[in-house]
């Protein structure tokens, strides 16, 4: 008697494990922190009430804080490297950012600059739509009780520069918030060291007479509320899955899976910092608001 034939593909050593059972690879349902993340929750509205208090305080206060910034004598080295700190978030930062993980992460990590890349673009797009609404003179135009509505609507700063008319929110304040979120998700242990980057970056900008206090406070704000969704969601990851798949191949393995196991991989003992149900958002925005605030109100203070 002749022994019955095994099944088709029973024998391949690659379609089944010692069991019998086809390995599979783990879905996006099955790790560990996968949902886009939504801003909600009390937390949220918490800290924006908290930041837009803030805002409004500090209306009356910026001149006086201001005169003490600039009034400052500082050494021509020093200077000169806040001056450089400051571009903290900038495109050319923003570059230098990306070649490092280029050069240094794997594959699936790398594809994390596309978030970046859209953190950044939308945070760019948002500050200046709010700046060209807002119309709230420099400080070298005007008092800093002036807004003066949609530049492009008043006859009187119709006639000015658009920059004159750009103080509130400070765009390198929202994009060093941007970055730093990024920096912050992607290596947590430079959560502290990137925060205060950026808090320097919002606080020089008052020094040099660009920006209002109130005006770097809300562009953090700005920054950090922009970027906390898109960096981690990985939005810019999923837009390029989703146009690879409709207008390349639709039959393509999507990449954010990858990228979400090599995250949860590389920092196993943070990786209640990618699931858990505390934002990040309820860490980063305090902690730069928290900084760049009792600065400030020191300023005030001494002045």
């Amino acid at each position: 008697m002749t022994s019955p034939s095994p099944p088709p593909n029973s024998s391949s050593a690659d379609s089944t494990d010692a069991v019998g059972v086809k390995p599979t690879r783990p879905t996006l349902e099955a790790l560990p922190q996968l949902r886009p993340y939504v801003l909600q929750g009390l937390r949220f509205w918490i800290i924006s009430v908290l930041t837009l208090t803030i805002v409004w305080l500090l209306i009356p206060l910026d001149t006086s804080i201001s005169r003490w910034f600039t009034s400052l004598d500082l050494p021509g080295d020093v200077e000169k490297d806040m001056d450089a700190f400051q571009q903290f978030g900038q495109l050319g930062s923003v570059i230098f950012v990306i070649i490092l993980i280029l050069i240094m992460e794997s594959p699936p990590i790398r594809r994390t600059v596309l978030d970046l890349i859209c953190a950044s673009s939308l945070a760019a797009i948002a500050s200046t739509l709010l700046k060209t609404m807002l119309g709230r003179t420099r400080p070298w135009v005007v008092s800093e009780f002036e807004f003066h509505g949609p530049w492009f609507m008043r006859e009187e700063t119709f006639n000015l520069e658009w920059n004159s008319v750009a103080s509130m929110p400070s765009g390198h304040s929202v994009a060093a918030a941007a970055l730093a979120v990024y920096l912050a998700w992607i290596y947590p242990k430079l959560t502290v060291l990137v925060m205060v980057l950026a808090a320097m970056v919002a606080t020089w900008r008052v020094r040099v007479s660009a920006h209002f206090p109130s005006d770097v406070v809300a562009g953090l704000f700005l920054g950090a509320v922009i970027a906390t969704p898109v960096v981690r969601g990985h939005w810019g990851v999923r837009i390029i899955d989703f146009l690879w798949n409709s207008l390349v191949d639709k039959n393509s393995q999507k990449a954010l899976p990858d990228v979400e196991r090599a995250l949860a991989d590389k920092y196993p003992s943070c990786k209640s910092g990618f699931s858990s149900k505390k934002p990040m958002l309820c860490r980063v925005i305090p902690g730069l608001l928290g900084i760049t605030t009792l600065v400030l109100i020191f300023a005030n203070i001494v002045s």
